[in-house]
């Protein structure tokens, strides 16, 4: 290749016979105008492009492209050649170097896309000639395949927060591992190593990575460990900044310690505690491994070798393990390691390593271990004395019943409150003597087959022979409510008198409360043999099967005895009528008997007004007669109680009562017929009566009146005597209830009479009439007689040709005489309807009636 001669791009003029070359730089992509620092034959304001490898392209930074002109010859752009060389080479892995490589003439005059792949710098040359063979002065421009992506730095361990001496990444206890994995690789250079990969431990030198192999962090030290890593490619001048690209990824190992401390409570021999120890020596661990052959030794190996929650060491199946594994570092405790509760006999003092002379808790007698405190980097063991363990209390050996110490074991890190409880339980080996008296005159003897009555006399008892029938009582008759036998069982519950209770180590514990198993009680059962549920106390009233337990103990062994009761239920209940016993009811059709009913109590059973049973008559309120009712109840137990009755009166003591409907005061006209219409104008009832039909009797001046009262102008009464079905009248005198405000006297009260006025108002009645035709009339009172035309005395008469003399009326003239002077009072006959007529030779004869207008319409009569 042809050594190039690098020009400015800003040279003056040329001579009219060269061609003159123009570069455009297509696009603004990674443009840069400026001192071109990569190559030695570099000249000020020579021109480069910067482009990505791997990532850039022609189409996204392309070289320039170029044109050509001639002064004399015109555009000679497509006569230029391009030629391209690689000035500066920079292979993955390597170092760039200088190489002046020719890489040829460059078609479409652009870089060609494969060196786009390849890091480095290429120079590209530009010259043209005319047909006169003028070259044109030569264009040159440097493609600069740049990288300027650092390294990736994966997979690592991830950085976290661990507990000390438990991270299980490592073989090794108390050590962090985990980073084997971890590589670097660039986008171009690809995978990293030696000195471009380098880790540096807490801030120490640094070191290659060599795939992670032997790095690890000391775990044990409450701390926060970091390891950087840092990773550089082979970029160079090429990277960004013009040096290598590097990238650091820091992991952050922060060491706690929140695990609580272990705590193992001290063994004994075995021959200091008695035999219902829970843990015997033969359920130790002493198959499993050689030399554990107790408890203390199975207890020493889990707290030196095992390691809660760390788990590398594989372990394989041995007999004595829990969980199949054996004991190695890892492995879970032996199953037999300690005794959970601790038997002593009462007044045994403690064993000396437990406890000191005084009964103080010593706290040799447990051991803590802390899995990061205690921890053997070593052997991978614990340390059995780094951590101590605190006790408080002492040991008793005369209380009865289990005492605890708690052992409490706390780390550097303030880790506490992890504690294990030592149980020492203090017995009496010798069983209590309980016994169960009759009042406290003697101690019983059962007789299953024997029942007696509570209530039996007491001196009955004091004869002191064993065979007296009484002695037992075991089995207690009692009466519910009975007031002697409620004092003699209160007595059966009362310490010293129902019962006695003494122990060889506690003493008497008759008159002790008990807890905690020691001392005494009593307890109720609704049940015989004291089954089921205890119950607060004793129900006098509650009939049924009670039983009365004594319980008594030392605090190590309870002995109980059980007394059974029956109580029997034998009173009557009592029956309360409700309002009176005896009642009176007025006779009534619009009401119903409603019975008040009756209560039923009873001392057991209470309130059992639901089972009162009624019978007897059906009371009916408007039937006159006495009705018994009867009540009789039953408690549950089967007693009856004695029956009750409640006689009912329904009696009719009210008057009948009358009232006038319409007219009870009459005017009528003499010598008329009149009948008294009373069934329809008076109307009389009672309660239970309807419609009930009175007697009339007629008075006038004081006496009975037999005669027509039609007769006699005057004044007459009418009495009307309602009497009911039981003889109840409203005339009085019969011992009835008068209405109010009536007299008691047999003469009835004014309601109950109608007045009669009997007068003659008539006159005498005259009547003319002419040619068949009545032409005047007068009236029996006041005249209504009138003039009577022609036309309307003869509008019925026919005429001697046989037509209606109606039809020519108009024509006559005729004029009735005038009216006697009598009969000219009224212009209408009011009510009256003529009767015959009598010939005109004889003169008038008068026959009729009339009907006046009144409050009661009433007959009246003219005699002829």
């Amino acid at each position: 290749m042809q050594t190039f001669m690098f020009a400015s791009l800003t040279v003056g003029a040329f001579a009219t016979e060269i061609p003159q070359i123009s570069l455009n730089l297509a696009g603004t992509a990674h443009y840069a105008a400026q001192v071109h620092s990569h190559t030695t034959q570099a000249k000020v304001n020579s021109f480069a492009r910067r482009c990505q490898v791997l990532t850039d392209t022609p189409s996204t930074c392309p070289s320039p492209t170029a044109t050509a002109h001639d002064h004399h010859e015109g555009a000679l752009t497509s006569s230029i050649v391009v030629e391209a060389c690689e000035f500066v080479k920079s292979a993955p892995g390597a170092n760039p170097t200088k190489t002046d490589k020719d890489l040829g003439v460059q078609a479409d005059n652009q870089l060609a896309a494969e060196f786009y792949n390849q890091r480095g710098e290429f120079v590209l040359s530009y010259n043209v000639k005319d047909s006169s063979n003028n070259a044109a002065e030569e264009l040159v421009f440097a493609m600069i395949m740049e990288d300027t992506v650092a390294p990736v730095i994966n997979p690592i361990k991830d950085s976290a927060t661990i507990q000390a001496c438990l991270d299980d990444s490592s073989a090794k206890r108390c050590v962090a591992a985990g980073f084997t994995s971890a590589s670097a690789n660039d986008n171009y250079d690809k995978t990293l190593s030696g000195s471009k990969f380098t880790y540096a431990v807490n801030g120490a030198a640094a070191a290659a990575v060599g795939n992670g192999a032997g790095i690890t962090v000391d775990v044990q030290a409450v701390k926060t460990n970091t390891v950087v890593f840092v990773a550089n490619d082979w970029a160079a001048i090429f990277g960004q900044g013009n040096v290598d690209n590097m990238s650091t990824k820091t992991v952050t190992l922060t060491v706690v310690d929140t695990q609580a401390p272990r705590a193992y409570q001290k063994q004994e021999a075995a021959q200091l505690f008695s035999s219902v120890e829970s843990v015997a020596e033969s359920n130790s661990c002493g198959a499993a491994l050689a030399g554990v052959t107790s408890i203390n030794a199975c207890l020493a190996h889990n707290m030196q070798k095992v390691v809660e929650g760390w788990s590398k060491n594989t372990a394989t199946a041995c007999a004595g393990c829990k969980g199949s594994a054996c004991f190695v570092a890892g492995s879970n405790a032996c199953t037999a390691v300690e005794a959970s509760l601790q038997t002593l006999e009462c007044a045994v003092a403690g064993p000396a390593t437990i406890f000191a002379a005084d009964g103080a808790a010593l706290a040799t007698g447990a051991y803590c271990v802390d899995d990061a405190e205690s921890a053997s980097t070593t052997h991978n063991g614990n340390d059995m004395l780094a951590v101590k363990a605190t006790v408080a209390g002492k040991y008793d050996n005369m209380a009865i019943g289990t005492q605890t110490f708690t052992y409490k074991c706390t780390d550097a890190a303030g880790n506490g409150g992890v504690s294990t409880d030592r149980k020492i339980t203090v017995v009496d080996t010798t069983p209590v003597d309980l016994k169960i008296t009759h009042l406290g005159l003697k101690t019983l003897q059962r007789d299953t087959k024997k029942n007696y009555h509570a209530h039996t006399p007491v001196k009955a008892l004091e004869t002191g022979a064993f065979d007296d029938p009484l002695a037992d009582l075991l089995t207690i008759q009692h009466s519910a409510g009975y007031v002697e036998d409620t004092k003699y069982i209160d007595g059966l519950q009362l310490p010293g008198t129902g019962w006695t209770c003494e122990d060889t180590c506690a003493g008497d514990l008759t008159n002790k409360a008990f807890a905690a198993k020691r001392g005494s009680k009593v307890e109720w059962f609704q049940a015989a043999d004291c089954t089921g549920t205890v119950v607060d106390k004793f129900e006098t009233l509650k009939v049924g099967k009670w039983s009365l337990k004594y319980s008594c103990g030392d605090g190590y062994q309870v002995k109980t005895a059980c007394r059974n009761i029956v109580n029997e239920d034998h009173a009557k209940p009592i029956i309360q009528i409700l309002e009176a016993d005896f009642q009176t009811y007025e006779a009534t059709k619009d009401d119903n008997y409603v019975d008040a009913g009756a209560t039923c109590k009873d001392e057991v059973d209470g309130n059992i007004s639901q089972d009162v049973e009624v019978s007897g008559d059906v009371v009916n309120l408007a039937r006159v007669g006495t009705y018994q009712i009867f009540y009789n109840c039953k408690d549950s137990a089967g007693n009856e109680a004695d029956p009750a009755t409640r006689t009912v009166v329904v009696e009719d003591t009210v008057c009948p009562s009358c009232k006038f409907v319409q007219n009870q005061d009459l005017e009528i006209e003499a010598s008329f017929p009149f009948a008294d219409n009373f069934k329809a104008d008076v109307k009389c009832d009672d309660a239970l009566q309807s419609d009930i039909v009175p007697v009339a009797t007629t008075f006038t001046a004081g006496a009975k009146f037999t005669g027509d009262l039609t007769k006699a102008v005057g004044t007459y009464t009418i009495q009307y005597v309602a009497t009911d079905s039981v003889g109840n009248t409203n005339a009085g005198g019969n011992n009835c209830k008068q209405v109010a405000g009536g007299p008691a006297a047999a003469q009835p009260v004014g309601e109950y009479t109608r007045t009669i006025t009997v007068k003659d108002t008539l006159k005498p009645v005259i009547k003319l009439a002419l040619e068949g035709k009545i032409i005047k009339s007068s009236a029996a009172g006041a005249s209504s007689a009138t003039d009577l035309s022609y036309q309307q005395a003869h509008q019925d008469f026919p005429t001697a040709d046989g037509a209606n003399d109606a039809q020519s009326a108009s024509s006559h003239t005729w004029k009735l005489p005038s009216l006697m002077a009598e009969e000219t009072a009224t212009t209408s006959v009011n009510g009256w309807v003529m009767g015959a007529v009598a010939s005109a030779v004889s003169g008038l004869a008068l026959l009729g009636y009339s009907l006046r207008k009144q409050a009661q319409p009433v007959a009246t009569s003219v005699p002829v």
